[in-house]
């Protein structure tokens, strides 16, 4: 519904365009029956959009074009500025036009059987919301750049920022057309490259060493709904703030670093720097989560837990007559076999890495019920005031693991939920604390969890249940876990559970490469190296060492096709520039001398400064807004954009056949020295264009993931067997499009269905990595846990779910 919406919009758009039009309904949210509905572009209308785009953008430069013609000094700066921004973006248009389409011409080989949705799909919707973010600056500089109160450096730095955005999308685009066009190919057509497969060297070599400054400062999630992103706004400039100290903490005395969070003031007063520079801010962000170790995310990941946020548990959640911390003590003890009457399987507790030690868990229920008084392993009686009624003993539990990456976190951290799902279903939770990495690398939290899930069948009476039915639900790294409680219950003969609801989960740990993987170069929550370290902690890798600076690492760089000539020495290394083979249509070009003399150049500034005042007048009527066809905005040509250095500040010439002729303009230095730059013929094939210029960084610290096991399914559930996939009961999978774990999902999802076993998987849209945990803020948080509970629902046997629409 929305696709035809949209298409007549934009063809009535192109038909009936007055300068006066509004962009609100054409905003990334829909309001669609009351709730929060994905916009999906198809390629038609994202095609158009992009013509609008162009357009617009080149309607902007003709503007700024004329002004600079009879400006000087800082205002003519400023219009420099603006031209080659807008000139940029145009150059960005055509490559990522066809990457998008290329992306969604093969997506569909990837999904999930009934589910649109996989990694290709989310880079090509992270494109969408930057585009959109493009559109609607462009749109406020036409319609306010002649009031007297737009401040054109502020629309600037907004416009660039995505520019910079989208620059980064289409190297992250390519990549991701290189991955489609190697497994497609494939009979399988995985979305995780298999093992030895080139694309894990490239992912090495250039995948994680794109800069991803530009994706954490003013432009921090602007792919997620606007109140995730208000949110991650604000995260994001606790943890530069948290970073900052962390670094100062540890400079002063090693190991100290996690006490930064007890420095309140001081990281406040931090926060107002990154508030005020989101540039300093996303420096801060990239280089923290790229150099820092694994404490600095665990100590970050916590701050959930800590004291200041007691308080609006207390008053913000739902209240429940148990929620207590509970002690297993390590016991040898039997439960029957499942297979075969009259057998017991003995169940010994975990041992792996450092030995039996007691493990923690909570056990919450809205409602005290029969039993629960009874909780320690020695049946001791509790001591507190008894409520007025105790339920009888339900006949459904709720085994939980929470999530955390598996560094961090607790099942306290999990009450904004777990509270809100006591109240729901009615049904006691039981939620267990697992030894986290890297102390207790895998398989120690396995084993526990495994031991824990053994320990609540056979003590079902101290936990107010009787027995009839149990699902193991569990967020990101506990959704991991569950599916290793559910393999080892089958391996070990032990009843298995009754459905499994696992969320978000990270179903393969290994550092391999996915699409949606690709989505944590932009995501705040899981940057690359975060997940990097998360991985590699639980997988039990030793922290690795530098691998040294890649070759021009932290300066610009450049990807030129094969048959690419550069005009120039020079310009070749130059960031941004944009060759005009990138636009189709530009026809007759002509040549400007590649190196004038000084005396050329003094004649030609003579010439332009007399001819300036005639021009502009009819630069500005030539130049008045009207949408073009697709055929005529085609027909312009690309701008050039040079670099911009201390002394020497050149800017784009813009050729357009269609608008007269040829603009250009050329700023020089103090003594009015400057550079011309020869416009090459256009290129007849948009096929294979240059490649986009981009900034490199130094490559993370590597760890020796080819030591992990790759056929463990306790370790990663994705490499699970056929025989122990089919051993699973009903499996619920909810994850976001926007996840850089939601091809695990999928990849899971298509598996089991491949096996014909019972699986549902549900796709959430414009929410983040761990969206439950942001119910306080976001009115779509809300609408997905109230997803999962209906899912609960379900694989409790519960009454017809009445499910949201997300």
């Amino acid at each position: 519904m929305f696709r035809r919406w949209f298409d007549s919009f934009l063809s009535f758009t192109f038909a009936h365009t007055t300068p006066s039009m509004d962009l609100s309904s054409m905003s990334a949210e829909l309001k669609v029956d009351g709730t929060q509905a994905a916009t999906r572009i198809s390629t038609s209308s994202r095609a158009n959009l992009l013509q609008y785009l162009n357009a617009l953008a080149r309607e902007n430069a003709a503007y700024y074009h004329a002004l600079v013609a009879t400006s000087s000094g800082a205002h003519h700066d400023r219009y420099a500025e603006v031209l080659e921004v807008l000139s940029t973006l145009c150059g960005h248009i055509p490559e990522i036009d066809r990457l998008a389409d290329r992306l969604m011409q093969k997506a569909y080989l990837f999904d999930s059987p009934g589910v649109e949705g996989n990694g290709y799909r989310s880079l090509v919707a992270c494109l969408d919301a930057c585009l959109m973010k493009l559109l609607e600056s462009n749109i406020y500089m036409k319609e306010h750049r002649e009031s007297f109160y737009f401040r054109l450096p502020s629309c600037t730095r907004d416009i660039k920022s995505f520019v910079d955005v989208l620059g980064m999308m289409r190297a992250i685009l390519q990549y991701g057309e290189r991955m489609l066009n190697m497994e497609s190919e494939t009979e399988a057509k995985d979305l995780f490259p298999r093992n030895g497969s080139e694309l894990i060297d490239e992912w090495l070599v250039n995948v994680e060493t794109l800069n991803q400054k530009c994706f954490f400062g003013s432009c921090t999630a602007f792919h997620f709904c606007p109140s995730i992103r208000m949110s991650l706004q604000t995260i994001t400039t606790g943890l530069a703030a948290f970073a900052e100290k962390f670094r100062s903490l540890e400079a002063e005395h090693a190991g100290s670093g996690p006490q930064a969070l007890g420095y309140l003031t001081s990281n406040l007063l931090a926060s107002r720097k990154f508030m005020l520079d989101p540039d300093l801010k996303a420096q801060e962000l990239v280089s923290s989560t790229r150099d820092l170790d694994i404490r600095f995310c665990k100590a970050f990941w916590s701050v959930s837990e800590s004291r200041f946020f007691e308080p609006v548990h207390w008053w913000m959640l739902p209240k429940c007559e148990l929620a207590r911390e509970i002690t297993i003590a390590p016991e040898v003890f039997t439960l029957p076999r499942a297979t075969l009457d009259g057998e017991e399987v003995t169940i010994r507790p975990a041992s792996a890495h450092f030995g039996e030690r007691p493990l923690q868990a909570r056990l919450m229920s809205t409602h005290l019920r029969e039993g629960q008084l009874f909780i320690d392993a020695n049946d001791t009686v509790t001591s507190f005031k008894l409520p007025d009624r105790v339920l009888p003993k339900s006949d459904c539990l709720i085994f939980h693991c929470h999530g955390g990456g598996f560094v961090a976190q607790s099942s306290k951290s999990c009450d904004l939920y777990l509270r809100e799902w006591a109240r729901e279903l009615q049904v006691p939770i039981l939620s267990i604390d697992y030894t986290l990495a890297p102390e207790g690398p895998y398989p120690r939290a396995v084993e526990e969890t495994f031991y824990a899930y053994c320990w609540a069948l056979k003590y079902a009476h101290k936990l107010g249940w009787n027995g009839t039915r149990i699902v193991l639900t569990g967020d990101s790294a506990g959704g991991n876990l569950i599916f290793g409680v559910a393999f080892k219950a089958f391996m070990e003969g032990v009843r298995l559970p009754d459905g499994i609801l696992s969320l978000y989960p990270p179903l393969l740990a290994q550092y391999t490469p996915s699409p949606s993987r690709l989505l944590a170069l932009m995501d705040p929550l899981i940057p690359i190296g975060i997940l990097t370290r998360c991985l590699a902690a639980y997988a039990g890798l030793p922290e690795p060492t530098d691998v040294g600076d890649v070759q021009g690492a932290g300066i610009p760089t450049v990807s030129v096709s094969p048959t690419d000539t550069s005009p120039s020495a020079e310009s070749a290394g130059s960031w941004d520039q944009l060759s005009t083979s990138e636009l189709q249509g530009a026809e007759d070009l002509k040549s400007i001398a590649s190196s004038p003399s000084d005396e050329n150049i003094r004649n030609m500034e003579k010439q332009k400064q007399e001819e300036a005042q005639a021009k502009i007048n009819a630069t500005q009527q030539g130049f008045l807004f009207h949408l073009p066809t697709a055929r005529h905005i085609y027909s312009l040509a690309s701008p050039v954009t040079s670099r911009v250095s201390r002394t020497v500040r050149r800017a784009t010439g813009m050729v357009s056949r269609g608008y007269n002729g040829i603009m250009s303009f050329v700023d020089g230095d103090d003594e009015g020295a400057t550079t011309a730059t020869q416009i090459r013929p256009r290129a007849q094939s948009m096929a294979n264009p240059s490649a986009p210029w981009t900034k490199m960084m130094n490559p993370l610290k590597r760890y020796n993931f080819a030591t992990v096991p790759t056929d463990d399914a306790l370790l990663s559930p994705l490499q699970a067997n056929d025989i122990l996939l089919r051993a699973l009961p009903s499996v619920s999978l909810i994850a976001s499009h926007l996840d850089p774990f939601l091809d695990d999902s999928v990849e899971m999802a298509r598996r089991l269905s491949k096996l014909d076993r019972p699986v549902k998987l549900d796709l959430v849209s414009h929410l983040p990595h761990g969206f439950l945990n942001f119910l306080l803020v976001s009115e779509e948080a809300r609408l997905g846990n109230q997803l999962a509970m209906e899912r609960l629902k379900t694989l409790l046997q519960f009454d017809a779910p009445n499910l949201p629409t997300i």
